[in-house]
């Protein structure tokens, strides 16, 4: 379930070619991508899901709306060439009890969505650096889950997230990253509560509280030639400091998750 488009890295990578082969100065470029990769359902479970995922690659630099290499999606309220406040979105995929062996009987878990504001400080980009980008993300977000007939609220979520690019020569690019994750109580019950029905004689029942949940850390290579580009990343949670490390659904301290893609862009639109 978590962080699917962290994890993955889709947007980061897509942004990051995007720095080393696109035109900077367009208003608009699109194409597509696809990616196979795998992500824990859930910091702290020892299973995960692979899958191959098709994706519109965009990139929007409008004056407000924003859909970028420095930051990804998101509305624009106030920003400078080293700073902004915007409005940042996130998300989840859902995890069958089915496919779960430490959930097993239990409710599945929905999708997720995440919305909130977010400050983000540019202390290297195109205004003072031709290669290297060096960015940190500090968004709260209320987080809300659906399954398509309903929708619940899930608390708030605290994510910064440091991340960088390097352009090693024309055609390869390194982006590295570290996040942590921070949840308000009925967030991490979502993920670790255990209710006395649900109780069994491997699992005990369990109260989830809010803390930290989970730290990031990512790399990836971008291949890039004209329009192309192929990507390849990994990505380390580790929970170790886990607020809720006691809980039954809390099985293993650390897991991976991997990806391999490419994207094409074969659109532009300059500036008016």
């Amino acid at each position: 379930m978590f962080k699917l488009l962290s994890l993955l890295l889709f947007p980061s990578l897509v942004f990051a070619q995007a720095f080393q082969g696109l035109d900077r100065e367009a208003l608009l470029e699109a194409g597509a991508g696809a990616a196979y990769g795998t992500v824990p359902h859930y910091p702290g479970s020892d299973q995960s899901t692979s899958l191959f995922l098709p994706f519109p690659a965009l990139i929007y630099r409008g004056e407000r709306y924003r859909l970028d290499e420095d930051g990804g999606a998101r509305t624009r309220f106030f920003y400078s060439d080293s700073m902004e406040i915007n409005l940042s979105v996130g998300g989840s995929l859902p995890v069958s009890s089915k496919d779960n062996r430490a959930r097993e009987g239990m409710p599945k878990l929905d999708a997720m969505v995440e919305v909130g504001p977010g400050l983000i400080f540019h202390f290297f980009n195109q205004r003072n650096s031709d290669k290297f980008r060096l960015s940190l993300n500090l968004p709260i977000r209320q987080a809300i889950s659906s399954d398509l007939k309903y929708t619940k609220a899930r608390g708030q979520i605290f994510n910064p997230l440091l991340y960088s690019f390097y352009q090693l020569n024309t055609q390869l690019s390194v982006f590295a990253a570290l996040s942590a994750y921070w949840a308000t109580k009925d967030y991490n019950r979502h993920l670790y509560s255990v209710s006395p029905q649900f109780q069994t004689f491997n699992r005990e029942a369990y109260e989830a509280k809010g803390g930290y949940v989970v730290s990031n850390y990512a790399l990836a290579f971008i291949y890039s030639k004209k329009k192309f580009s192929i990507f390849s990343a990994v990505s380390l949670n580790d929970a170790h400091f886990s607020s809720n490390k006691n809980s039954p659904l809390f099985v293993t301290k650390r897991n991976l998750g991997y990806a391999v893609g490419f994207t094409y862009f074969f659109y532009k639109l300059n500036n008016f």
